[in-house]
């Protein structure tokens, strides 16, 4: 099951709750700056910008790692979608890696989603692009006693974010995938016959491709 939680619109501050206006290309020029973005998605936080980021109390550091203008949330609406990594400062417990995505109106001031928290010791984010809006794919792996496990998944930003791909969050059990340019190479755990070992011995191997379709707006399958 992929990790995190999508945060209540109740619980968003008056200034953050959505908004159906859709903003011409005057806004733009009147996009927050990158503190007011962090005070809208943590409100409650203190930062003390650095050159790399911004840290708060805990020493965590906070970079935004992308804004990217696209519909992801209203078909063919202006949107930004907002990528926040914590860098430094986590714990193995919480998981090294740590992302917060929200997506927000043309003007870069209200929220259209709620909150998206990844989490794992290793992750990454693509998007997928459809006929109408583009999905946010979040692909994380962790490792415990040598163990790895992956979560992750195809999603759809709103008000409740949700998971398209897979159905089936078996699905990770003893599978890996590798993000690709134009869909997903999916590996197979193999585990080597044992007699005793608690952790058995295992290896990646290539299982199948998925490609993905815009049309459709999902993967299929094919041989290679």
């Amino acid at each position: 099951m992929v990790s995190g939680c999508a945060q209540n619109m109740d619980n968003l501050p008056d200034q953050a709750k959505p908004t159906n206006n859709v903003k011409d290309s005057s806004d733009i020029a009147k996009n927050p700056t990158d503190m007011e973005i962090l005070s809208l998605m943590f409100p409650g936080k203190d930062f003390v910008q650095e050159n790399k980021g911004f840290r708060d109390k805990e020493g965590k550091l906070y970079l935004i790692k992308d804004i990217i203008e696209n519909s992801f949330v209203v078909e063919r609406n202006t949107e930004n979608l907002v990528i926040i990594e914590i860098n430094e400062g986590l714990s193995h417990a919480e998981g090294f890696y740590q992302a917060y995505l929200a997506v927000f109106d043309g003007s870069g001031r209200y929220f259209v989603s709620s909150i998206k928290n990844f989490s794992a010791d290793e992750g990454e984010i693509t998007l997928f692009s459809g006929k109408e809006k583009t999905y946010i794919f979040f692909a994380g792996n962790s490792t415990f006693n040598g163990w790895t496990s992956w979560t992750g998944g195809l999603w759809e930003a709103g008000k409740e974010w949700s998971q398209k791909w897979p159905e089936d969050n078996d699905f990770w059990e003893h599978q890996a995938v590798q993000i690709e340019e134009d869909g997903l190479t999916v590996l197979s755990r193999k585990i080597f016959p044992q007699s005793d070992q608690l952790i058995p011995d295992y290896e990646w191997e290539f299982a199948f491709r998925l490609l993905w379709d815009p049309n459709t707006e999902s993967f299929f399958e094919i041989d290679d």
